[in-house]
């Protein structure tokens, strides 16, 4: 009974950690790369794509990427570096006051909803992060593939 009860709370943990990658991920990516990927997923889910088409998707948006950028890791390091920018200059004072002070979280969250519809109503980023969200988006539906196969229906198949 202990052992189960231990395995709940790591499981716990480890959702938990996944979560606020996930989250840091996103924040980082920005939300056009993050919307493409929602996209790419429920794509991916639709067509009941197995490992294989996958990982054709993944390698594909890294040669997208390549040629649209034309560098080899222009095609992430752009969309983040945009988003890295406009967090930098929407919290000069760091994150622990956008934390502390209501106001500060308040001015943060207008500017970011503002800058949002901006950077959604130009098409040139749409195309300019279109690898990264795909990239993303294919590589979380890959690792959900991942954690939800079952290793041992091979073995009861024999």
């Amino acid at each position: 009974m202990a052992f189960s009860e231990n395995m709940k709370e790591q499981n716990i943990v480890l959702a938990v950690f996944f979560a606020l990658v996930a989250l840091w991920i996103a924040f980082s990516i920005g939300v056009l790369s993050v919307t493409i990927a929602i996209v790419t997923v429920l794509a991916l889910r639709f067509f009941r794509a197995k490992i294989i088409p996958t990982l054709s998707v993944v390698f594909a948006s890294i040669a997208a990427g390549v040629l649209i950028h034309q560098d080899v890791t222009g095609w992430v390091t752009n969309p983040v570096f945009l988003n890295q920018t406009f967090l930098a200059g929407a919290v000069p004072k760091g994150i622990i006051s956008l934390i502390l002070s209501p106001e500060t979280f308040g001015d943060f969250w207008v500017l970011y909803k503002t800058q949002t519809l901006e950077w959604i109503s130009a098409p040139k980023l749409w195309f300019a992060h279109a690898p990264l969200g795909v990239f993303a988006g294919a590589v979380a539906h890959g690792l959900y593939l991942m954690l939800t196969a079952n290793p041992l229906g091979n073995l009861k198949r024999q």
